[in-house]
């Protein structure tokens, strides 16, 4: 079963809400607008991971596309060639923590335990 297959929070918005034009001003208000509906979602470990595999633009998982890729970019043990899918899972768990999704949901949509959840919380900071 794919995550989308769930009865999901955005899908009750406007799509448009989730690809603002822009970062200040009204931008930056339908951004944290789009990140609230984003925390009222059981499924933001699994969509922020999938944005991280396409590489989408707007917001996905209660992160901008910018946030994605300053977590890329900084995660911990970033190699030359680019973060190993392993990587990019424990920057998108730590990324869901960090925008307000609960630890014990992250934990249990990575399949990880919340003292692994720790430990990569503690590695990133």
């Amino acid at each position: 079963m794919d995550f989308r297959d769930h009865d999901l929070p955005c899908r009750a918005e406007d799509p448009e809400l989730f690809f603002p034009v822009g970062t200040g001003g009204p931008a930056a208000r339908q951004i944290e607008e789009a990140k609230a509906v984003c925390r009222r979602c059981p499924v933001t470990a699994a969509c922020l991971s999938r944005a991280f595999e396409l590489g989408a633009g707007g917001v996905w998982g209660a992160t901008t596309q910018a946030e994605r890729r300053r977590a890329k970019r900084h995660g911990p043990g970033r190699s030359a060639a680019g973060p190993s899918p392993q990587q990019e899972r424990r920057a998108a768990a730590v990324a869901c923590v960090r925008q307000g999704a609960r630890r014990v949901a992250v934990a249990a949509q990575y399949g990880i335990s919340s003292r692994t959840l720790d430990r990569w919380l503690v590695a990133s900071a």
